[in-house]
């Protein structure tokens, strides 16, 4: 359970068609505009995209960590404890109901909850409000 916030939640993902090139940018403005060292949690619709998006925020310098079903256990205590302790303030997680993140996260003071992507099903979306 996030507990402690002062959450806001944005949604990045549009109605219509957007390339991933034009949403990373937004993203990316999204985190310039807001980023004042506080927790972020950004939603996203496949374990994949969670990696890729990962993987290009920290090539642009931004510290960011991933959790999802595809890694192990270890990896994924790893993560939310550096996320606990601040030494990655940014963490993508992808919400397919069986992941951790979907199950309750038991982090506090997340400020910022970014739907980078439309959530795959309105259980995930549902999911995702009820664990903040």
């Amino acid at each position: 359970m996030v507990s402690n916030f002062h959450m806001v939640r944005l949604e990045l993902y549009s109605a219509g068609y957007i390339s991933d090139f034009f949403q990373l940018n937004r993203l990316v403005k999204l985190l310039e505009d807001i980023m004042d060292g506080s927790r972020t949690l950004i939603f996203m619709d496949t374990k994949k995209g969670c990696d890729q998006i990962t993987r290009q925020l920290r090539m642009d310098g931004w510290p960011t960590l991933s959790i999802h079903g595809d890694k192990s256990q270890a990896e994924r205590d790893l993560v939310l404890s550096e996320f606990k302790a601040d030494k990655s303030p940014i963490m993508t997680a992808n919400s397919e109901r069986d992941l951790v993140p979907s199950r309750g996260l038991h982090v506090k003071d997340v400020k910022f909850v970014i739907n980078y992507d439309f959530p795959g099903s309105l259980e995930d979306y549902v999911l995702q409000k009820q664990i903040l």
